[in-house]
């Protein structure tokens, strides 16, 4: 079982997709493994910890994490910034612009 912490692109009733899900098909294709994919959000990652889902995607490497799981290298880095209203005029450092 393949679960995901965040909720990819998808709408119920629609197909689940995604970089992640792009990344399980092939993982699929190539070794006959089969993901049962489940959406959910971090009552997910607690299954996890529990023992009742075999692998969770999207979550960040915390070196507690690292140290009582498997894991594989990054295989998606993002920014995430905080994104405003134009008419926000957000202050800046020195040298900066807005």
């Amino acid at each position: 079982v393949w679960s995901r912490a965040t909720s990819p692109t998808a709408l119920p009733g629609r197909k689940i997709n995604g970089f992640s899900i792009d990344i399980l098909h092939a993982i699929e294709a190539r070794t006959g493994l089969q993901f049962d994919i489940r959406v959910g959000n971090w009552t997910v990652y607690n299954s996890f910890k529990d023992g009742r889902l075999d692998a969770v995607d999207a979550i960040s490497m915390t070196e507690a994490r690292r140290r009582s799981r498997s894991h594989t290298n990054p295989y998606h880095l993002r920014e995430i910034v905080l994104f405003g209203v134009l008419s926000i005029r957000w202050p800046t450092t020195a040298g900066s612009t807005p």
